[in-house]
């Protein structure tokens, strides 16, 4: 199995065992003499193999993805790095402020806006890079 395909099955376990974990919340506790839906010792048994699956198949994943780490964490720093930028004011100039009779307050900034979406569009593209070389190794690397 090839990373993404871990990882596609990583996501319908954790389906799974949600589901399982709010079953077990929804029907351990019922009207005395009533029989509830789904009994909730078995729900468990079933949701204890289930987490195990995960934390096993979660594992192997970390493991071979390990020669990517550096690029995985290079991407979430310009992610973070590209989201402080778009909301970085950049705009120069005189500002009025609302019902206010005041002439308003001059503005400088040391990084304008064409230089803002510059810097953003060039580190959107060393992030596509980097997903594009992420997304090649998850679909050749075998686990």
């Amino acid at each position: 199995m090839t990373i993404n395909q871990a990882l596609k099955e990583k996501n319908v376990l954790a389906g799974q065992v949600s589901k399982l974990k709010d079953r077990i919340l929804q029907n351990n506790r019922f009207v005395k003499g009533e029989v509830p839906a789904y009994n909730t010792t078995t729900l468990l048994h079933e949701f204890r193999a289930k987490l195990a699956e995960l934390v096993d198949l979660k594992t192997k994943i970390a493991v071979a993805t390990v020669p990517m780490v550096g690029v995985i964490i290079h991407m979430a720093e310009l992610k973070s790095l590209i989201g402080t930028l778009k909301i970085l004011p950049a705009k120069a100039g005189t500002e009025v402020a609302r019902y206010s009779a005041a002439e308003g307050t001059v503005y400088d900034v040391t990084i304008g806006e064409v230089e803002r979406d510059s810097l953003v569009e060039e580190m959107e593209g060393q992030l596509r890079m980097a997903q594009d070389k992420l997304d090649t190794f998850n679909a050749t690397t075998i686990i």
